[in-house]
């Protein structure tokens, strides 16, 4: 009876030590868990801190050049910046004088045209055939107008129309050629302005300004009335 309750008492001992050095060893990985587990938490806030506090432009994404960064419309948080110089390249672009998001109408202040060396030559709106066609077309028929013009002046109007009716002939063929000429007219008319304005952007230099000011301005001067 003895020796079996020495052997019991040994593996209970040794159960009981076990379970004591597992549950020690528990502990301490625990603890080393928690401390690992708190430092990247730590990292973690700060840079998101971090990336809260930096200014960063919804345009480019960099957030070099701070002071150079406006608030142009009423978006907030990642939208809210943007470089002055991306936001004009953007219009030059796309030719949208308002947020995409938030529909506010920028304020801008345009300051004339670039230096000489920094200006363009008009161009196509795209590198599709279309455009392309519709640019080349627009100028040729705007050369062919001119001759007329020029024409008209030079021999008189009444001569340069008899000279188009001697050269299509038949009444129909004349009317024709006349609602033709006044649809190209039209047409290529728009083209051209559309050219124009392209260019006109494109070679201008524009501020814009920011809305937050914008908007204490008006404040300051409804309360100053």
């Amino acid at each position: 009876m003895s020796k079996s309750e020495i052997e019991y008492t040994a593996l209970s001992y040794s159960k009981d030590n076990n379970s004591h050095q597992n549950n020690f060893k528990n502990d301490n990985v625990s603890i080393k868990n928690s401390q690992k587990l708190s430092l990247p938490a730590t990292s973690l806030l700060s840079k998101t801190e971090n990336s809260v506090n930096k200014r960063l432009c919804r345009i480019c994404f960099d957030g070099d050049n701070t002071n150079e960064m406006i608030s142009p419309c009423k978006c907030k948080g990642s939208c809210e910046y943007v470089h002055n110089d991306c936001l004009t390249k953007w219009y030059e672009s796309s030719g949208r004088g308002s947020c995409e998001i938030c529909k506010y109408e920028f304020l801008v202040l345009r300051l004339g045209f670039k230096s000489i060396t920094k200006m363009t030559f008009p161009k196509p709106f795209s590198d599709e055939m279309d455009d392309v066609v519709d640019f080349y077309c627009a100028f040729l028929w705007f050369g062919f107008i001119l001759s007329l013009i020029i024409q008209s002046f030079s021999i008189g109007i009444k001569n340069t129309f008899y000279v188009v009716c001697l050269f299509k002939g038949h009444p129909i063929g004349i009317a024709l050629t006349i609602v033709g000429m006044s649809i190209n007219m039209i047409y290529y008319t728009e083209v051209l302005i559309e050219i124009y304005e392209k260019w006109y952007i494109e070679n201008s230099r524009f501020e814009w300004a920011n809305y937050v000011l914008e908007r204490r301005k008006k404040f300051n001067t409804a309360s100053s009335n």
